[in-house]
């Protein structure tokens, strides 16, 4: 079962912001389950939308922030050899703040009532996973249609514009499970995922961009295990922490809002590895730290929304990379998709 209510209010011609909530419940069983494996999501979300178009058909695409609480359970049992019976129960809470987007298309039925079609993704950039159905009611006192936006009249690959772009993304997980039999146990794991990546480019000419992003994330996981018997618990911790640098500049090859686009970036890793556990025989942690390095070209599409939206989708893309702890070669990768990914740059400064 799922259920998604949003308000919106126009503010400024096609655009709209909002806010919504939403609950998602699940249930499945599997013959090795002592019971039914239950899934739970709350959250809420504020959104920001952009409605394209003039007739009873408009195409909007949109973003915003998701913050919300998911609960899992789980009980497995098992025969042992002995035949005795192993019962494991699961419990997994996750807390999460991570930013969306969305695209779709609204049909009018009448000047207060419509369908619309949207497809979301939990991270950017966009990737089409899902398709929903739902039912609009517009309030308030309608205005004159707005017109449909110039195929060429748009300004932000001008030489001198700025553009900005990023991601953040903020998860909190909790699992425990519990094993019932003579070996009794209690187990838990917490991971803390941060990812960050802010990016800043300029036109240093009409339709050529150059720009620097830069990338961190960073994981805490901490795994425990505690017998009820006499045997000495354990505990492990690990943190993961990567930085990368990424300049990168960019080729737009029309005057059109909808034009393709060839670019080519470099990027320098720097990874930071610590292990801790302690143990019977006493604590102990290993520290590790490792380059990586990557040379790509990529080619795709881009569409100018309004006067400070730049959407692009990468439609093909080859790249070398380096990694100094697995050889000294480097390795080739490329590819060609039909479904890309999308990304939103928010452009000023002209």
């Amino acid at each position: 079962m799922e259920l998604q209510i949003t308000r919106q209010q126009f503010f400024r011609g096609n655009w709209a912001w909002g806010i919504g909530a939403g609950l998602t419940r699940s249930q499945v069983s599997f013959p090795n389950q002592l019971g039914p494996q239950g899934q739970q999501e709350a959250q809420v979300d504020g959104l920001v939308r952009r409605y394209l178009g003039s007739e009873r058909y408009r195409f909007f695409l949109g973003g915003g922030l998701s913050a919300g609480y998911g609960l899992r359970r789980q009980i497995n049992g098992t025969t042992l050899a002995d035949g005795q019976q192993s019962i494991t129960r699961t419990r997994e809470e996750t807390l999460f703040l991570r930013p969306f987007s969305e695209i779709g298309l609204a049909y009018f039925v009448t000047n207060r009532v419509g369908f619309e079609l949207r497809s979301r993704a939990d991270v950017f950039p966009f990737q089409f996973s899902s398709l929903s159905a739902g039912l609009f009611f517009l309030t308030g006192r309608p205005t004159a249609a707005h017109p449909v936006e110039s195929l060429t009249d748009a300004r932000q690959t001008r030489r001198g514009s700025w553009v900005l772009s990023g991601t953040v993304s903020l998860q909190n997980e909790k699992n425990s499970s519990r094993l019932l039999d003579q070996g009794t146990s209690l187990s838990s794991e917490r991971n803390m995922r941060v990812y960050l990546a802010p990016g800043i480019g300029r036109f240093v000419a009409d339709n050529t961009l150059v720009g620097l992003s830069i990338g961190l994330s960073s994981l805490d996981s901490r795994n425990s295990l505690e017998p009820i018997q006499s045997q000495f618990p354990s505990s492990d911790i690990f943190r993961y922490t990567r930085l990368e640098l990424r300049p990168f500049v960019r080729r737009y090859l029309s005057q059109r809002r909808l034009r393709p686009f060839v670019g080519g970036s470099a990027a320098l890793g720097l990874l930071w590895n610590r292990q801790e556990a302690a143990l019977q025989s006493g604590p102990g942690f290993i520290r590790t730290k490792k380059q990586d390095y990557s040379l790509d070209v990529s080619g795709g599409l881009a569409y100018l929304v309004g006067q400070h939206l730049l959407l692009e989708a990468t439609l093909a893309n080859l790249a070398v990379l380096k990694d100094e702890d697995i050889s000294d070669a480097w390795t080739v990768q490329g590819g060609v998709t039909l479904k890309p990914a999308i990304t939103v740059n928010y452009v000023f400064g002209k």
